[in-house]
């Protein structure tokens, strides 16, 4: 049997973002909900998909001694079971949206 490997758009975005972010070292967040303003991480460190808890997120950035979980979403977004589990933990967390 004949399997391909098949590299679609999502993959290649998710890896990238991940990429950019890790090199980068910050992030841009928005900062409330109508007209938000916008605010810049800079990281300390981040980390590439590593433990943590029962979870590997796709990146770990540390912020003045916080560690914060990036989600890189395309197709998959946090189901409701990870965010219950995120939230018990106390775990800040962001989900970048990157499906459109």
């Amino acid at each position: 049997m004949n399997k391909e490997c098949s590299w679609g758009y999502e993959t290649e975005l998710h890896l990238l973002a991940k990429e950019v972010i890790y090199e980068q070292k910050r992030i841009i967040l928005p900062i409330g909900t109508f007209e938000p303003a916008y605010e810049t991480i800079n990281f300390d460190i981040v980390e590439l998909e590593v433990r943590a808890d029962n979870r590997i997120p796709d990146l770990i950035g540390h912020y003045h001694g916080d560690k914060i979980h990036i989600e890189i979403a395309v197709t998959h977004f946090c189901d409701h079971e990870k965010i219950a589990e995120l939230k018990t933990n106390n775990t800040s967390c962001v989900e970048i949206d990157l499906s459109e």
